[in-house]
C-alpha cells in the first residue's frame, strides 16, 4: 500500500512539474507560490496579477498538458518503429 502511495505521489508532483514548466511558470508547486512575499506589493504588481484558477480548472489544463505530451510520444514511437527518422530533441523538449 505504501509503495503505491509513493508512485502516486511521484506521478502526481511529475505531472505537476510537466504543467508548470509547459505553461511558463517554472518548476515552482503552487503551494509554493502562495501571495505572501514578506514585503509590500505596488499597485503595478497588483494591475498585472494572473486571475486565480480554480482547482478543477487547473486540472483540466494540467491533464491537456499531459494528452499533448503523450501524443507526442506516442507519435515518436509509431516513427521509431517504422524505422523512420526522427528528432530526438523533440522527446527531450516534451519531457
Amino acid at each position: 500500500m505504501q509503495q503505491t502511495l509513493n508512485r502516486r505521489r511521484i506521478v502526481h508532483v511529475t505531472a505537476g512539474l510537466v504543467a508548470a514548466e509547459a505553461s511558463g511558470i517554472g518548476a515552482t508547486p503552487g503551494f509554493a507560490r502562495s501571495g505572501r512575499s514578506g514585503g509590500k506589493r505596488g499597485s503595478a504588481e497588483r494591475e498585472n496579477k494572473m486571475p486565480d484558477v480554480t482547482p478543477p480548472e487547473d486540472l483540466m489544463r494540467e491533464h491537456g498538458v499531459l494528452n499533448r505530451v503523450l501524443l507526442i510520444y506516442e507519435a515518436t514511437i509509431r516513427k521509431f518503429a517504422a524505422n523512420e527518422s526522427f528528432d530526438a530533441s523533440v522527446i527531450s523538449q516534451a519531457a
